[in-house]
């Protein structure tokens, strides 16, 4: 294994159980990522329990089911109202969004509330 940001093979590798992943650090540039378990192909997001509890199989943005989502993409829970704001994690402050859809809208809430704010 080698380091994507400095390129060194200086890693450290240590599983977490309840992740089901393995983490890895770099001892020259300290960069750290996760990779998931050998031989694993569920693509669950952090939020599949939120998923799962209000029953939405796609994204409500593009309207792509889970299986049409191309790898490594899955579907993942969007806070309307952010944790930092106050949200909670019920159903009416969350949307289930594609790994795409939630880049986008967290594009769009940074810089067209940057732009916004600027005026």
């Amino acid at each position: 294994m080698i380091c994507r940001k400095c390129q060194s093979p200086n890693i450290d590798l240590e599983y977490r159980e309840d992740r089901q992943q393995y983490s890895s650090r770099c001892k020259d540039c300290g960069q750290f990522t996760w990779q998931p378990k050998e031989g694993t192909k569920n693509r669950e997001s952090k939020h599949s329990d939120i998923i799962k509890k209000i029953g939405i199989d796609y994204c409500e943005w593009c309207l792509r089911n889970r299986q049409d989502i191309p790898p490594p993409g899955t579907l993942e829970a969007h806070h309307i109202i952010e944790y930092k704001d106050g949200g909670t994690r019920e159903p009416d402050n969350i949307l289930i969004l594609c790994t795409a859809c939630h880049k986008q809208c967290h594009h769009d809430r940074t810089y067209y509330s940057h732009y916004k704010n600027r005026k």
